[in-house]
């Protein structure tokens, strides 16, 4: 499974929008959109933001 396959699962899991989990992470909805859709590979340190988010470990994104 894919890393953007990842965090749209525990967003989902979260009940939250990607807008709403742009918002928590200090970024753009467009970002997490191409993250999701593996358009695009997130850096480490997006990923940290993405998993505090979340309120995951960033582990579990891995």
């Amino acid at each position: 499974m894919s890393i953007g396959n990842k965090i749209r699962e525990e967003r989902r899991k979260a009940n939250l929008t990607q807008g709403e989990l742009a918002n928590r992470a200090g970024m753009t909805t467009t970002t997490i959109f191409k993250i999701e859709k593996s358009i695009t590979d997130p850096k480490w340190s997006t990923v940290t933001k993405i998993a505090a988010a979340l309120e995951i470990p960033t582990a579990s994104l891995l």
